[in-house]
């Protein structure tokens, strides 16, 4: 049974709950509606309110078409200020704790706040018990773009700047992050998959490793490819970029796919996240990672990213200095040493 809990905030006094050894406070505005300063304007700072205001249930999801079924459950909530937050401490009053910001995904068309898999509830356990993203890539058209003003810098350029040198960074993703969208692209020869990746500026040799490991199906070759031009070797050039700096970086790959189902042998886009999150119970999980999804892989990575947001190191070897670790989460993880070079050496 959750018992409610209030905090005091700057804007007024907030009724939240406790939920086994953490404190949740749902649908938290951190601005103004977007009425009030127009709907492309720049948001202000809420006001205070009087009294006590519930914080008990999740708030507005961004404005966006019904989906349907989403590989991570997404409910769309209705409501007139999307622009709030969901809060997760293991306790009122406690300083200086590490402090993890999540920002959903959707390709900035979808996506919402309300998602079981991202309930921060086993970071904010943990994190008081310790202290202590073809040749072009995938193009999103809502993206955001450099501005100068609220984005200043392209992401590799801001890792390169010694302004910077003091935040580390953690960067991976899924070892197939998009390769179900090709496989049933039958209609994808051989020669088809190796004519893009030669326009592309994949050189022969690498397109061959790629056409080889996709076997009967050249599809997955070019499904692979746009994996690895879009998400995997974007984070070792970002990891080696923070790196040069003199900054703390970090990589991981990872790998570990369900062993049956429509994606078997996949390690697919978000699969990682309820085991980052540690949430391998929550709905939706078994559906997309099988029945049996591994406990203790979950429990690793969960660790890792909880040793990253308190102590800014995951467990493993930074990269650079001639050297390129990269920790391979999988049944059973480990680092290795550069285990993607054939992918970073065709996409450099």
């Amino acid at each position: 049974m959750a018992a409610e809990v209030i905090a005091l905030t700057a804007q007024g006094r907030l009724r939240g709950a406790r939920d086994g050894q953490a404190l949740r406070f749902l649908g938290v505005p951190y601005a103004e509606p977007p009425e009030t300063a127009g709907r492309f304007g720049v948001s202000a700072a809420p006001g205070r309110w009087n009294g006590i205001r519930e914080a008990l249930s999740y708030g507005a999801t961004s404005p966006q078409p019904d989906r349907g079924v989403t590989l991570i459950p997404e409910p769309i909530i209705a409501g007139d200020n999307e622009l709030n937050l969901n809060v997760f401490t293991p306790d009122l009053g406690a300083a200086r704790l590490p402090v993890l910001v999540w920002i959903h995904g959707g390709g900035f068309f979808g996506g919402c706040n309300a998602s079981p898999w991202y309930r921060g509830g086993p970071f904010a356990r943990d994190a008081g018990a310790l202290t202590a993203l073809l040749s072009s890539g995938i193009r999103l058209p809502w993206a955001p773009w450099t501005d100068g003003d609220v984005v200043t810098e392209e992401p590799v350029q801001a890792a390169a700047s010694p302004r910077h040198r003091e935040v580390a960074v953690l960067a991976g993703a899924t070892a197939h992050e998009f390769n179900m969208a090709w496989l049933p692209a039958d209609w994808i020869t051989r020669d088809m998959a190796a004519e893009g990746l030669a326009k592309a500026g994949v050189p022969a040799p690498l397109a061959a490793i790629y056409l080889d490991r996709a076997g009967p199906r050249p599809g997955g070759a070019v499904g692979q490819a746009v994996t690895d031009r879009t998400f995997r070797v974007p984070a070792q050039h970002l990891a080696a970029a923070k790196a040069e700096a003199g900054g703390s970086a970090y990589v991981y790959d990872f790998r570990w796919a369900p062993p049956a189902g429509p994606l078997a042998g996949l390690a697919f886009h978000c699969l990682d996240v309820p085991f980052f999150f540690d949430t391998l119970g929550e709905p939706g999980v078994t559906g997309a990672a099988g029945p049996a999804p591994p406990g203790a892989l979950a429990a690793d990575m969960h660790a890792a990213l909880v040793r990253f947001v308190t102590d800014s190191a995951p467990g493993w070897e930074a990269y650079g200095a001639g050297r390129r670790p990269v920790m391979v989460f999988a049944v059973p993880s480990g680092v290795q040493e550069d285990p993607l070079e054939m992918e970073r050496t065709a996409w450099t």
